[in-house]
């Protein structure tokens, strides 16, 4: 029989392994090449694309980009507000104020 603690301790390991940065990360060649994205932008994109989730977005917020990084939250807010207008992410904020930001493929762009 399976006590309450283990299903939640199954639940907590699955939620922590999903959270995981994945080994590779993805800069399709529009990305790489797109002459009005600064350097810090590409790495960042990289970055959604190694943290996307088994639903296809990315989990990870700010302030775990800001630690990652090394760079200030305005920068970071910049980086992804760049990255959206260009069409290369979409950014849905959902419950509580979670975000899930989903890297396009390049023929998904807009």
């Amino acid at each position: 029989m399976i006590s309450q603690n283990d299903e939640k301790s199954k639940g907590f390991a699955e939620e922590s392994q999903q959270n995981r940065p994945g080994y590779w990360a993805v800069i399709p060649a529009s990305v790489r090449y797109d002459d009005q994205l600064r350097p810090n932008c590409k790495i960042l994109y990289a970055e959604i694309s190694a943290l996307c989730n088994r639903h296809g977005y990315c989990w990870a917020d700010t302030p775990y980009f800001v630690a990652q990084f090394g760079l200030g939250e305005r920068a970071i807010q910049k980086l992804l507000a760049l990255l959206e207008d260009r069409g290369y992410i979409r950014i849905e904020i959902v419950q509580n104020d979670d975000r899930r930001t989903f890297p396009y493929q390049p023929e998904e762009r807009k």
